[in-house]
């Protein structure tokens, strides 16, 4: 935490059987225009059906939170909000949602824009149906102009048997 967080809380009812793995990440907007919608496509993930070992993630709908992080200079803690996303597509799947899935931003829209240079705190929830080491790929989309780059977040599910969780994107909130 507070990038991370794993709640071991089984929800069966909402694709959670072994609890859910929520990443928070930092978006910046460089498209050079404000944008009016912001989603991102699930173009990679570990899911069902998943061997052993594997972990079999479902993303999931997410609120708001409010977050206490410490932030520059170091040792200076604020509370922050981290906005949900919403699963938008393919709605209403009976096994959740999976590839080309996406994470809809309702905080971006006409009526709120995300200013050129601005930055999104978001919250991105999956259900974990099985543990193992996961793989998820984000594409940004973006209107009326295009996305940027494609975070990749590789780990496990469960910290004390896998290696360290990693990020090949440069997005720390």
């Amino acid at each position: 935490p507070p990038n991370r967080v794993r709640d071991f809380t089984s929800d069966p009812g909402e694709n959670s059987a072994f609890g859910t793995l929520e990443i928070r990440r930092e978006y910046t907007n460089m498209t050079g225009a404000a944008l009016t919608n912001l989603r991102f496509r699930i173009d990679d993930l570990t899911t069902f059906p998943a061997p052993n070992g594997v972990a079999d993630m479902r993303p999931r709908t997410s609120a708001d939170v409010v977050v206490n992080v410490d932030q520059p200079p170091c040792g200076s803690t604020s509370n922050v909000t981290v906005f949900g996303t919403a699963l938008e597509v393919p709605p209403n799947q009976f096994n959740g949602g999976g590839f080309n899935t996406s994470f809809g931003v309702a905080a971006v829209s006409a009526g709120t824009p995300l200013a050129n240079g601005a930055t999104i705190k978001l919250r991105f929830l999956f259900g974990v149906q099985q543990t193992g080491m996961f793989r998820v790929d984000l594409m940004p989309e973006a209107l009326p102009a295009g996305g940027g780059p494609d975070p990749n977040f590789i780990g496990c599910t469960d910290g004390a048997t896998c290696s360290e969780f990693i990020f090949r994107d440069g997005f720390d909130p």
